[in-house]
C-alpha cells in the first residue's frame, strides 16, 4: 500500500486496503485499518465500484466503532455507489456499515431495518457470508433489546450461514453470543462450554479482542455460580489482554 501511494499507483493502495478491510475487522486491527483507510479514501474514484463501495463501507464501520459522526455518511455513500452499479454484496456492506453505526448509537430498532437490508442483498447476491452476518447482528441488537427468543432464532439461521460459507469468525461469534443467551436463562455452565468453544476459534485465526470478550463472559459465569476464585483466572488474562490492546 506505501508502495503505490508513493509511486503513483494509488489504485494498487486502494485494492489492497479493501481485501483486507475485513482481515483488519475481525483481528481488531482497528487503528492500523483506521490509519491506511483514510490513506486510501482519497483515490477510491481510480477503481472499480465494487473495490470502492468496499473500501467506503469498512469505513464507515471502523467510523462507526469509534462512535464517529462521519459513520453514517461514509455508509451512505458506499450504498449510493453500489445501487448505481447494481452491487447487490457491495450495498449490503454499506447496510452493514449504516446498522453498526446505528448499533453503537443504541439506536437498535433502526440498527435492525438496516440489518434486513442487509440481509436482503446477501440473499440477492448469494452470499452466505453476508446473510450469516446479518443474522448475528441482528441476534446483538435483539439481545441488546432483550428479545432472547428472536436472538437464539437469528443466531441459528446466522451458524447455518456461516457453516455453509466456512466462516471461522463468525461461528465463533454464534458460539460465543449463544454462550450469552444461556446465561441470561441461568444456564452458566452452558455459557462457560460455549465461551471455550468459541476462544479456541478465535485464538486460531489470531483475533485478540474477541478472545477477551470470550474470558470476561466466562468469568461472570463461573462468579455466579459461585466460583469467585476460578473467575479471577480468565478475569485476570482479559485484563492483561485488554491492557495490551490499549498501548
Amino acid at each position: 500500500m506505501a508502495f503505490g501511494l508513493e509511486n503513483g499507483q494509488e489504485p494498487i493502495a486502494v485494492h489492497i486496503a479493501a481485501a483486507l478491510s475485513w482481515y483488519w475487522w475481525s483481528a481488531s486491527g482497528t487503528d492500523e485499518a483506521i490509519d491506511w483507510l483514510r490513506k486510501a479514501m482519497p483515490h477510491v474514484d481510480v477503481v472499480d465500484a465494487r473495490t470502492a463501495s468496499t473500501l467506503i463501507a469498512f469505513a464507515g464501520l471502523f467510523a462507526g466503532y469509534r462512535k464517529d459522526p462521519d459513520a453514517r455518511t461514509l455508509a451512505g455513500d458506499a450504498i449510493s455507489r453500489a445501487r448505481t452499479a447494481g452491487d447487490d454484496y457491495a450495498e449490503g456492506l454499506g447496510h452493514m456499515a449504516l446498522g453498526f453505526a446505528e448499533w453503537a448509537g443504541s439506536q437498535f430498532d433502526v440498527a435492525k431495518v438496516h440489518l434486513e437490508d442487509m440481509l436482503t442483498s446477501g440473499g440477492k447476491a448469494g452470499n452466505q457470508w453476508m446473510i450469516g452476518q446479518a443474522h448475528l447482528l441482528a441476534a446483538f441488537t435483539d439481545r441488546m433489546m432483550s428479545r432472547l427468543d428472536e436472538a437464539a432464532e437469528r443466531l441459528a439461521a446466522a451458524e447455518v450461514a456461516f457453516r455453509k460459507q466456512g466462516t471461522p469468525s463468525g461461528l465463533a461469534w454464534c458460539l460465543s453470543a449463544a454462550g450469552q443467551m444461556a446465561r441470561y436463562r441461568f444456564d452458566f455452565e452452558t455459557e462457560i462450554r460455549k465461551q471455550v468453544e468459541a476462544r479456541k476459534i478465535f485464538a486460531e485465526i489470531g483475533a485478540p479482542f474477541q478472545i477477551a470478550f470470550t474470558l470476561i463472559n466466562e468469568g461472570i459465569a463461573l462468579t455466579l455460580l459461585g466460583r469467585a476464585a476460578d473467575a479471577v483466572v480468565p478475569g485476570r488474562r482479559a485484563v492483561a489482554m485488554e491492557r495490551e490492546l490499549s498501548l
